[in-house]
């Protein structure tokens, strides 16, 4: 007897574990998909805190003005805005491929990602706006006028 218990158990052991069904097919290939997508995911992230952290470094200032930054500072930070995008877009897409409940959550984390990215992207790298009202504008005036300072109206 228990020679045939033993030879049952190894059996079992051998053919996945004690008593778990066999791995789906494909599940391999979803497991690589989800490691993706949170790779992707973190890549996003440290992307955009890597855009935040070069404009900061890039526009702060504790008084006066703010000098032009120079045009490499610039560049970092667009290539940092636009990897941010792309990794979160691209996590976008490998979700949809996962499909199933992990597809959706990821699916959202990484819309919610994207339109964070994008965000960050419109407001870091487009140009600063002064929004204070300006001078007026002279009015346009013709050549051979004469300001009158009488007051009277009537000048010579």
């Amino acid at each position: 007897m228990t020679g045939n218990a033993a030879g049952a158990v190894d059996a079992a052991d051998a053919a996945g574990g004690s008593g778990s069904p066999p791995p789906r097919a494909g599940s391999g290939r979803r497991d690589v998909l989800k490691s993706g997508v949170v790779l992707l995911l973190v890549t996003a992230a440290l992307f955009g805190l890597a855009e935040v952290w070069f404009a900061f470094g890039a526009y702060f200032t504790l008084g006066g003005s703010t000098p032009d930054p120079p045009l490499g500072e610039l560049v970092r930070i667009d290539v940092c805005a636009a990897v941010s995008v792309g990794a979160a877009t691209l996590s976008v897409v490998l979700s949809l491929i996962i499909r199933g409940r992990w597809g959706l959550l990821f699916a959202v984390l990484g819309g919610i990602g994207m339109i964070v990215a994008i965000l960050l992207a419109l407001v870091i790298t487009s140009p600063q706006v002064d929004w204070r009202p300006g001078p007026e504008p002279a009015p346009d005036l013709p050549s051979n006028y004469q300001p009158c300072y009488s007051g009277s109206g009537k000048c010579n």
